[in-house]
């Protein structure tokens, strides 16, 4: 006799499509303006730290010098990963050369690095 075979069951289905969720965005850092003089408004503005992490930042300037504002104390990150500085360089550093200036970001827990250039004239 022929063996019994289960009755068909429902037919296959798709499995649900995956649902997207868009990350913040995790731009490179910014500066606004890129160019100015010693007496401009400069900010700049990092994304896709580690929200309330502690980010170090410093500026070298066209002769390779070192400047840490903030007295070298870091900024936190918002709740979004973001991190951001307003400078006018003739009020935070003492000497200002002219030429193309460079400013740095570094997570400290994460080590993300960004990095972003500027001309003072």
């Amino acid at each position: 006799p022929p063996t019994a075979t289960s009755p068909p069951g429902p037919p296959p289905t798709s499995p649900p499509a995956p649902t997207a969720t868009t990350p913040p965005a995790q731009g490179p850092l910014t500066v606004s303006p890129s160019d100015g003089t010693a007496g401009t408004n400069f900010t700049f503005v990092g994304t896709g730290f580690q929200p309330g992490e502690q980010v170090a930042l410093w500026f070298v300037d066209p002769s390779d010098l070192y400047w840490y504002p903030n007295n070298g104390r870091t900024l936190t990150a918002t709740s979004s990963g973001q991190a951001s500085i307003q400078i006018i360089p003739n009020q935070a550093f003492y000497d200002v050369r002219p030429g193309t200036w460079s400013f740095h970001l570094h997570g400290l827990s994460s080590s993300k690095d960004e990095s972003v250039q500027f001309t003072i004239h």
